[in-house]
This record gives structure tokens, sequence and C-alpha cells, in this order.
């Protein structure tokens, strides 16, 4: 190989190189708004569900709880999370559509 195949392949496998750094983070950034939508839409649904769970049990309000956060102790016998989930899980059930997405 001469030394100016040498620089051309150089230049070639830099420029490669360079296109999947930027396929790469086009492809990341596509990602994050596709999982900030489906956030956004799973946020709603719990919303909306809760919102019907409310008026079947009359709440004044449901506290969020997570490891660390402001929520120091709760009764466990007031924690309603598995029947929201229960509910949530039995009225997905009914109007879950098939993954049609590729996998590859």
């Amino acid at each position: 190989m001469t030394p100016e195949q040498a620089r051309s392949t150089e230049a070639q496998l830099m420029k490669k190189q360079q296109d999947l750094v930027a396929y790469r983070d086009q492809a990341a950034q596509a990602l994050g708004q596709e999982e900030a939508v489906k956030n956004e839409q799973l946020y709603k649904n719990i919303r909306a569900y809760m919102e019907k769970y409310n008026k079947e049990n009359g709440y004044e309000y449901v506290l969020g709880y997570s490891l660390g956060g402001g929520i120091l102790f709760a009764n466990p016998s007031l924690d309603v999370t598995k029947k929201i989930i229960d509910g949530l899980n039995k009225e997905h059930a009914g109007t879950a559509k098939p993954d049609t997405t590729s996998k590859k």
C-alpha cells in the first residue's frame, strides 16, 4: 500500500467513524424522545385510572412513595399500591395492542 493509499484509507475510516458517532447520537436522541412520550402516556393513563379509582373510594389524596423521599413512614394498611396496580393491569389487559415493532 502506497502512502497515498494509506492516507486515503485512513480518511475513509475516519469518515465512517464520524458517521457512526453521528448515527449513535441521533439514535440516542430519538430513543430519548420516544421514552419521554411513552412516560408521558403512562403517567396520563395512571392519572386517569387514579381519578376513576378515587370516584369509587373517595380519597382526599394519594401520596407517592420512593425510598429516601418525603414520606418517612406510613401505616401499611393504608397502602393502596397493590389495588391500583391490579386495577391498572386489569384495565390495560382489555386495551392492550400486540407489539408490532421490529426488535432487531
